[in-house]
């Protein structure tokens, strides 16, 4: 048996009592005290719950923040035009050839772009220097016309990727879909073909 303050008027008072001898106050057992005394706990806030869709967008909104900085700032990606099939894309050399060319012929290397792309053309040539001609597929056919007759005839090609009397070239551009050529020709300047130029030629598609 313990004993215990009576909480009315303060004598002491028997933890077996039901009320108190004194004052007649109901008498609270030590569990019960304890009980009261007690404060109730208090619920821990629900945490939110992030849903994996939200993880989902978050992932795409940062990978298109990426592409769209990597198409627009490297000459080593896609560009923008060529939408997500072309960032999805691996880089492809589709030209990798080295060739001898004695003073007025050519070599033609012909490819087909089924979307937009950025094209890298790399050409070394040693010990004469060599034009350098991009050209579409109608460009390419009056090219082959004006190398057939006596005395040549008319062409076109396009400034991008081309470039005149050059030794060493390493340019990139980016072109529409459709079929495309490089031309690489060692032009004629003599009357008698002499000394045989040779020439690297490498074509990468990103």
């Amino acid at each position: 048996m313990a004993l215990m303050k009576c909480s009315e008027c303060g004598k002491d008072v028997s933890d077996k009592a039901s009320a108190c001898p004194n004052c007649g106050a109901p008498v609270a057992t030590a569990a019960q005290a304890e009980q009261v005394s007690r404060p109730a706990p208090v619920p821990a806030p629900a945490g939110r719950k992030t849903s994996k869709w939200a993880y989902v967008g978050l992932a795409l909104i940062v990978g298109s923040v990426f592409y769209i900085y990597r198409a627009a700032t490297s000459d080593h990606a896609a560009p923008l035009s060529a939408g997500l099939a072309g960032a999805l894309r691996q880089p492809k050399k589709i030209v990798s050839d080295r060739f001898s060319l004695k003073e007025g012929q050519a070599q033609m290397f012909g490819f087909n772009l089924n979307m937009d792309a950025r094209v890298e053309v790399s050409v070394e040539a040693s010990p004469k220097n060599v034009d350098v001609m991009l050209m579409t597929a109608n460009d390419l056919a009056r090219f082959r016309q004006a190398q057939g007759r006596l005395f040549g005839g008319q062409y076109t090609y396009r400034q991008a990727l081309s470039r005149q009397a050059t030794m060493k070239m390493h340019q990139t551009a980016t072109l529409p879909l459709g079929e495309w050529a490089i031309v690489v020709q060692r032009p004629k300047e003599a009357l008698i073909f002499g000394q045989e130029t040779t020439v690297s030629v490498d074509v990468t598609v990103y």
